[in-house]
């Protein structure tokens, strides 16, 4: 289950919506072509290139004592393309950058979760727990450091 910022890694998710907005524009402009040109059939194609990234990072995991950990940041390039007689292309990237991949064991599927537990301490570090409090006639979540 996916928990605050993590992201999924199936095409309906959203780290892949330019992707289909894009092929959804070109499968629309291909049918117009094809009318308006009176062909017969035409193509379109989706490629996805995936490169993982290893990058080796400063760990404070809580229940760890290794000072350094592996973070793999996964990189998706996007191209789609149409045929007919001519051939037109659009180029989409997502670059992973502040996010790694991670086995969800509950899902069984791989998700993108932010990189936490490292030199740049944040509320995903894994010794922060949400408090939840009135603030200000509104309910504002707040952090703190568990066992304090």
């Amino acid at each position: 289950m996916l928990v605050g910022y993590e992201k999924g890694l199936h095409l309906t998710d959203e780290i892949f919506d330019g992707m289909r907005a894009s092929a959804d524009l070109q499968l629309q402009k291909l049918l117009s072509r094809l009318i308006d040109k009176d062909e017969d059939s035409g193509s379109l194609t989706i490629k996805i290139d995936v490169n993982l990234e290893k990058n080796l990072i400063d760990n404070f995991e809580p229940f760890s004592e290794d000072e350094k950990r592996w973070a793999l940041i996964p990189i998706f390039d996007f191209k789609i393309g149409t045929s007919m007689r001519m051939k037109t292309e659009e180029k989409q990237s997502f670059n992973g950058a502040g996010l790694e991949l991670y086995f969800d064991e509950d899902t069984g599927e791989y998700i993108l979760k932010p990189i936490a537990n490292t030199t740049q301490r944040s509320f995903f570090d894994g010794d922060y727990t949400e408090v939840n409090e009135d603030v200000n006639e509104g309910n504002v979540k707040l952090l703190e450091k568990k066992g304090e």
